[in-house]
């Protein structure tokens, strides 16, 4: 009788122990890719350091998921500060996924930049429009900060210029004297010059 009963309780405590098992292995277990979904990020609005801060930060947080699904980025704005913008604009950068930009109405001067950044693909909806000019800048303070300031957001501005012009196919100057004017696309022409990677459609 006792024999049974020892027999019975290591049979117990055997299947306890791989009962234990199999659910720490559950829990281990890596998350299935086909799972995951793209995560969506929204910049709705003039762009300022509150909306840049939750933007950004809704970016890094996508990052950081496990799973690979490139991050959307859906924009509708009339730009705004360039600074403020700059921290969007790295937060793409330097994402370990790509991040595809989507105009779904308006991307204007600084919003239109942070289309232009995308590292996945650049989607325009049928109806949105594009809009790129020379930046409007607002210096404050004495005359010596406000040069200070025009110094540092010519150099900034430099970078950004540089990079929509050769998308362009233009040189510096060229991009300039053009962008002075304002460059106003729909969605077709943004993808003729090279602006915008497609037009979306229903799939």
């Amino acid at each position: 009788m006792k024999s049974w009963m020892i027999r019975s309780a290591v049979i117990a405590g055997i299947g306890c122990m791989l009962a234990a098992c199999n659910f720490a292995h559950a829990q281990l277990a890596p998350p299935d890719p086909g799972a995951c979904a793209s995560p969506i990020v929204v910049m709705f609005g003039e762009i300022d350091e509150k909306l840049a801060h939750k933007v950004a930060g809704q970016l890094l947080d996508a990052d950081s998921n496990i799973c690979k699904e490139p991050t959307t980025l859906y924009i509708d704005s009339p730009g705004g500060d360039i600074v403020a913008g700059g921290m969007i604009v790295d937060a793409i950068l330097l994402s370990h996924r790509p991040v595809d930009t989507v105009n779904t109405a308006e991307a204007a001067s600084m919003a239109a930049i942070i289309f232009e950044t995308a590292t996945g693909k650049r989607i325009a909806w049928p109806h949105s429009t594009l809009m790129l000019h020379r930046a409007r800048l607002t210096l404050h303070g004495s005359p010596e900060q406000a040069q200070s300031q025009l110094a540092i957001w010519s150099r900034l501005l430099d970078r950004y210029e540089t990079s929509i012009a050769a998308k362009l196919g233009m040189t510096l100057d060229q991009y300039r004297r053009a962008a002075d004017a304002e460059i106003r696309l729909l969605p077709d022409e943004a993808v003729k010059a090279h602006l915008a990677d497609e037009v979306a459609t229903r799939k």
